[in-house]
């Protein structure tokens, strides 16, 4: 009987003392004040009312809460329950976003967490693309083009522009003659203009004359797809464009020589051929007359021993003398034409 009476007063212990322990951790609560802010050029702060602050509690225990800045820039949660893993993330239209992790809630206290926002910092980038429209009446053009300033860099052997058109796809020459030909078509079947005007011998098909390399300004080789401006030939097309001049002077001398002494001897232990060749060239370019009239002079002088091996059969040196001329002027009538 005695047994049976205590037993509701153990029980009654055990609750008050539950309710003791369970109380203060209830009542375990504070609060946040966030204040957001500019900084301004000359150091002094202003209040950003409108700004979007967000509080979570990464452990899940506090759901996400989010409120916007009053007119004093000021965002006030007053009742959180105490901890030091809060996250605040605090955002406005034109500023880069701030997050803040690891803040701490002390217990009855209202504690000021002041935020400071920069202007976002945006990068424009436009991309304009223009649809290529494919003309199904042309076909597709294949050339290449070599500037004045790559001719000049160019490993070349010589100072014959020929050196330089087997660089193109598709070029070939074979036998070094100068006279290439295209995707393996005949020699002959080459057209070369220059200045507008054919370098090709009519009776041969072949080659015209040298060309100074000073006076070149860009040559272009067409091995495919070439339009109605390029004609009289069934295989490749190459154009030279020459120098027009410029409202400022400019010249250069060069000197291209080559003598039997660096040679080895002839083959076969045969006597060596004494050869030598010599070709000096002077070019010149100015204003006639500025923005208006132009000239271009460039003459080269060609001496050249070329050494022949015959098989079977005596060696001997072929020489070939010459000089060449290019001198232009050139007059800009109007915006649009212009006489050379």
């Amino acid at each position: 009987m005695s047994s049976r009476g205590r037993s509701p007063w153990r029980l009654l212990w055990v609750a008050l003392a539950a309710a003791c322990v369970i109380a203060p951790a209830m009542a375990a609560t504070g609060g946040l004040k966030v204040v957001v802010f500019e900084v301004l050029e000359d150091g002094t702060q202003e209040r950003l009312p409108g700004a979007t602050v967000t509080l979570s509690e990464p452990n899940g225990q506090f759901q996400a809460r989010t409120v916007i800045t009053d007119v004093n820039g000021e965002a006030l949660f007053p009742v959180v329950p105490v901890s030091s893993s809060y996250e605040l993330v605090v955002s406005m239209p034109g500023y880069a976003s701030t997050r803040l992790t690891q803040v701490r809630v002390l217990a009855d206290q209202v504690r000021p967490i002041p935020v400071a926002l920069a202007p976002e910092m945006n990068v424009e980038v436009t991309v304009t693309g223009r649809r290529q429209v494919v003309e199904l009446s042309e076909g597709a053009t294949s050339s290449t083009a070599i500037s004045e300033e790559a001719f000049a860099d160019l490993p070349i052997f010589g100072r014959e522009y020929q050196n330089a058109l087997s660089l193109a796809a598709g070029v070939q020459d074979t036998d070094g003659d100068g006279n290439p030909n295209v995707h393996g078509s005949r020699e002959q079947d080459f057209q070369m203009v220059a200045g507008g005007v054919s370098n090709v011998d009519p009776l041969t098909g072949e080659r015209l004359s040298s060309i100074n390399p000073d006076a070149i300004e860009e040559i272009e080789i067409i091995d495919a797809g070439a339009d109605a401006s390029f004609g009289g030939a069934i295989g490749g097309f190459g154009r030279i464009n020459y120098k027009s001049g410029g409202n400022e002077f400019e010249g250069s001398f060069t000197l291209y020589f080559r003598d039997s002494t660096f040679d080895n001897d002839a083959a076969g232990g045969r006597d060596p051929l004494d050869y030598q060749v010599f070709r000096p060239a002077l070019y010149f370019s100015g204003p006639l007359v500025k923005d208006k009239m132009w000239f271009v002079t460039s003459h080269e002088l060609i001496r050249v021993d070329q050494p022949i091996d015959l098989i079977g059969g005596a060696d001997f040196v072929q020489e070939v003398r010459g000089l060449t001329n290019f001198d232009q002027v050139t007059w800009q009538v109007t915006g649009k034409d212009k006489l050379q």
